[in-house]
Order: C-alpha cells, then structure tokens, then sequence
C-alpha cells in the first residue's frame, strides 16, 4: 500500500493553495466574519441545493459578497424562488444532478473538478448535528473523493470551530496554535480497521495500536498543547478536530 508523509499547519490552512469553498444544506455558522472571510478568498466557490437558501438568506442584502459560481443538486429542497434570484444574477452554472446513486455533494465535486481540474483543496462548510444518516453521507464522500478528485488533492468538512478530513497511509504531521480552549481530537477507523497506529502529541497517545469499532476508537482525545500533532497510520483515518476551525 502506498503511503505519504504529509503536514498541515492549521493557522494558515485556508493560506496553503487556491481552494473551493462548499456550502451544503446544514446551518450556516454564525461567525460572519469568519465565513465571509472562508467565502471571499476561495478561488471557486458552490453551493449544494439547500445551501443554496441558507446562503441567499445568509448573506442577506449584502453586494459585497460574490456569488456562487456553480449551483448544484437535485434540487429537492432549493426553493424556486432562489434558483431564478441567483438566474437574474447572471449565474449560468445551475446544475441539475438527478443521479440518485450518490449524493449532492459527491456530485458538486464532480462538476467542480469538470469546471476547476487545476484546484487540489476543497473546504465545505457543514454543522456535524441534526440528521446522523447526512452526517455519514458527507463522511462517505471524502471517499469518493479519492476517485473523483485524485489521490494528491484533499477534502476538509469545516466550520469556525471543527476540522475534519481523511488522512492517508502514512505519516501526518499537524501543526497548530495552542490556545487555552480545549482542543478535542477523534480518530475514527471509518472506513476499515487501522491495523497500526501511532501518535505523538496527545494526552492518550497510541503506540503502535490498533483502531476497529467494537474493539477500540478514539474518540475525546486531546491535544498536549505542545503545538504539534504527528500520526502514523497503517490505513485511511477520519481526523476530527473540534476547538479549532477555518
């Protein structure tokens, strides 16, 4: 299996390469600065059927904000009404996706990457509440998007106070500005069992162990405050960081 030694410093996550930035159908942080800010600085910015709505409802009158470049999804839930607001706006990227077999998200990043083939960073705002079978669909995702956007470009499902995304075989070294919140980490083996894990960094490292459900997931770890994480997998691990955001 192939790995990859790879870093991140999420102090200037959002500064490493254009990215686009996603909206999907879950409630908008209440930060405005910081997702107007998230917004502005993306090289493409979609929104995700619903999304659509809250963004429009979001932004408000504001003329400052650019608007979507694309519109997507099955438009099961996106009102009509803001379809022909953001028409009249001269987008012409509004894209139906029927296709039942993934979700609206997976399929935004399918017409991302037709639109966008240069972009390697994907940032996509999304609350991890309210319904757990969309919270598993976004997870699910990060999957497809190994196929869908190939294996040297990576995904983040974020907010002003959460991070996660999916971290290769290999080792990842993850640097950050200590604060004095408490900083919650969760390594999740999402997709198999990690057969060899090990971790510095945290307040309960893992030396050389193994991740399964039903064995052992660890879920409400923390980080030392030493300002750097390092994590060596043997398998693909979902990487939640809850006290630190875009």
């Amino acid at each position: 299996m192939e790995t990859n030694n790879l870093s991140w410093n999420l102090s200037k996550i959002l500064d490493r390469e254009p990215y686009a930035a996603i909206i999907l159908n879950t409630p908008i942080d209440p930060v405005e600065e910081t997702i107007y800010s998230f917004w502005k600085k993306a090289s493409f910015r979609a929104t995700v059927d619903g999304g659509t709505d809250r963004w429009k409802e979001f932004v408000g009158e504001s003329e400052d904000i650019p608007d979507p470049d694309l519109i997507s999804g099955d438009f099961d839930s996106v009102t009509q009404e803001t379809l022909s607001y953001y028409k009249s706006r001269g987008i012409s990227s509004i894209v139906h996706t029927p296709d039942q077999d993934f979700t609206d998200f997976t399929k935004c990043l399918i017409e991302i990457k037709k639109r966008r083939q240069d972009l390697k960073s994907f940032f996509v705002h999304v609350q991890h509440s309210g319904r757990l079978d969309q919270i598993f669909g976004n997870i699910e995702t990060l999957f497809h998007a190994k196929t869908i956007l190939g294996s040297d470009s990576s995904i983040y499902l974020v907010n002003s106070n959460s991070i996660s995304w999916l971290l290769n075989p290999g080792e990842s070294r993850i640097e950050y500005i200590p604060n004095k919140n408490k900083t919650y980490v969760g390594l999740i083996p999402i997709g198999t069992p990690i057969d060899s894990i090990s971790t510095t960094g945290l307040r309960w490292n893992l030396d050389n162990g193994r991740l399964a459900f039903g064995e052992l997931v660890s879920t409400s770890n923390e980080v030392d405050g030493n300002g750097l994480m390092i994590i060596k997998t043997s398998g693909d691990l979902l990487l939640n960081i809850r006290g630190m955001g875009i």
